[in-house]
């Protein structure tokens, strides 16, 4: 689309379009004008950011609204929904009718805009099920750990488990007030096509007594005990803050699974803020009976552990959008055999990232006491 450019939408005006810029299926910084034809002004940007998609809504009144690419998604999420519950089904598997669905987006689209936009957007009907329809995975047993607190086992192998009320809505107040207020990220902290979110990362001092370190250790402690192997504290990587605005996600991905030495071997998500609806994390793959996909649906302050071993394309998962209200997770990717003189960038060919607490040590108690024993526990640090 060239720009700027005047359409005729509908008899009441013209309506300029100026696009920032083609990059290829996407375009930036959209401003759309309108002229009415009795008078009335309308004008109004996309966000920031690369866009898909913009739809404009022109009411009977010639009233206007403009819509970004994730209005758009969760839009069609929307009607996805109103068409299944009205019974309307495209396929026998249940997915959306299609016919339905362009009836309903934005008060009518065409069906052949709605088709490619779901594709693009939700990449399958299967996927949205998974994300909006299907239930939440149950426990399939529950285990207490040394702390005391109850971990939910929702997949055996590879492992998958939760705790709830991990951490307390204080706790993470404190973390993110002392170390990243998502309200003071910008949108070019992280904007990509596959993953959309405000992300900050937070290296932790251990030097220092705090909200932050006991969160880390209570972190790390959990995964040693859950994987069997003593996860060392210092030389990981930074905690990363992740925060989800509506429409925001993360598309599937798989965290790691290389072989190694100071590789990746499971990653542990703190959720410090829920969606009000959508915003699940998902597990999309499904071996066989025993490992089926399955959907986690956080509640604030809980906990979701993932180890890779010993099938990590199975441990696909997603961050599904947010439909509404925010989302805050604290992520942490766990790695064996790291140390402050071989930290995990060591292991990577990433280049070396800066570490203001490098030098830092632990100095109070770890894996739960005062030895540092965990209970049928191995260390690899010195593998």
């Amino acid at each position: 689309m060239s720009s700027p450019e005047s359409i005729t939408l509908s008899p009441r005006g013209q309506y300029g379009i100026e696009i920032g810029g083609p990059y290829g299926l996407s375009f930036g910084a959209a401003r759309v004008q309108l002229e009415g034809a009795k008078g009335g002004n309308f004008s109004a940007y996309l966000p920031g950011g690369l866009q898909r998609y913009a739809v404009l809504v022109i009411n009977a009144h010639g009233g206007a609204s403009l819509h970004d690419t994730n209005d758009f998604q969760v839009e069609l999420s929307r009607v996805a929904k109103m068409c299944r519950s009205l019974g309307e089904r495209e396929t026998a598997d249940g997915s959306p009718a299609l016919a339905c669905m362009a009836r309903k987006a934005f008060t009518g689209m065409p069906s052949e805009v709605v088709a490619k936009a779901f594709a693009q957007l939700w990449g399958s009907s299967s996927y949205w099920e998974l994300c909006n329809v299907a239930p939440p995975a149950h426990a399939l047993s529950v285990r207490a750990l040394r702390s005391g607190k109850q971990v939910e086992i929702l997949r055996n192998m590879p492992l998958v488990a939760s705790v709830r009320g991990f951490v307390s809505h204080e706790t993470c107040a404190g973390i993110l007030e002392s170390h990243a207020r998502p309200s003071e990220l910008t949108a070019a902290s992280l904007v990509h096509d596959a993953r959309e979110m405000l992300t900050s990362s937070i290296t932790v001092n251990w030097d220092e007594f705090n909200v932050l370190t006991d969160t880390s250790v209570a972190a790390f402690d959990l995964a040693s005990e859950l994987l069997g192997e003593l996860v060392p504290y210092e030389g990981q990587e930074p905690l990363s803050l992740l925060h989800y605005r509506k429409g925001h996600e993360y598309k599937p991905h798989t965290d790691g699974g290389a072989a190694g030495r100071g590789k990746r071997v499971a990653t542990t998500l703190i959720y410090c803020q829920v969606a009000d609806e959508g915003g699940g994390t998902v597990f999309t793959q499904s071996g066989d009976a025993q490992t089926p996909a399955l959907r986690f649906q956080p509640t604030s302050g809980s906990l979701l552990f993932f180890a890779y071993a010993p099938s990590p394309g199975l441990q696909e998962h997603a961050a599904c959008p947010v439909l509404a209200g925010n989302k805050s997770t604290l992520t942490q990717w766990h790695r064996l055999g790291v140390s402050p003189d071989m930290p995990w960038d060591s292991f990577e060919d990433w280049g070396r990232f800066r570490n203001p607490h490098s030098k830092a040590r632990w100095k109070g108690p770890r894996y739960g006491d005062e030895s540092g024993a965990v209970s049928g526990a191995t260390s690899t640090s010195e593998l």
